[in-house]
């Protein structure tokens, strides 16, 4: 369950119409802290991960920012994920917009996640994540980007 309290703020989304996951960004109301998360129901376990194929995940991002006690947002972007279940890989990227830099990832699979490195312009960071339902249905994660915080993400998806 989410929970906010007059200490903060959260935002968050979910995937589709089965909604499994849910990924957010929860802020303090003094705008100086962001605190990213993802969560969800019935997480995919390692031995319900397709062993074979390739699949394409499309879903959205977000991001809320408040550097220096000053309340930044810069909402949602598009994001998509490709993935092969038989090398064991995954790369994404978010779309670029004004105000929401293009946050690049590469990782593997690893049990029912999936981990990484992210870059967004000249930050270098990482991204970890999971599926949850059947066959890998959706997936959840975040980047982080410990030199830059202010390109930290959190993300959700739907495999089409």
């Amino acid at each position: 369950m989410l929970v906010a309290n007059a200490n903060g703020t959260i935002d968050y989304g979910s995937n589709g119409a089965n909604g499994y996951a849910r990924y957010g960004t929860w802020y303090s109301t003094a705008h100086t802290t962001t605190e990213y998360f993802y969560t969800g129901e019935n997480p995919t376990q390692g031995d319900q991960i397709p062993a074979a194929g390739t699949a394409t995940y499309v879903g959205k991002a977000i991001r809320n920012n408040t550097p220096n006690g000053t309340p930044v947002s810069n909402g949602t972007a598009s994001v998509s994920f490709n993935v092969d279940f038989a090398a064991k890989t995954i790369n994404g990227a978010t779309e670029e917009r004004t105000g929401f830099n293009k946050v690049s990832m590469t990782g593997n699979l690893s049990g029912g996640g999936f981990n990484g490195n992210a870059t967004s312009g000249a930050a270098k960071g990482t991204f970890t994540g999971h599926f949850y339902g059947a066959d890998a249905a959706e997936l959840a994660g975040m980047a982080t980007f410990s030199g830059d915080a202010t390109q930290n993400i959190a993300f959700g998806a739907v495999k089409q």
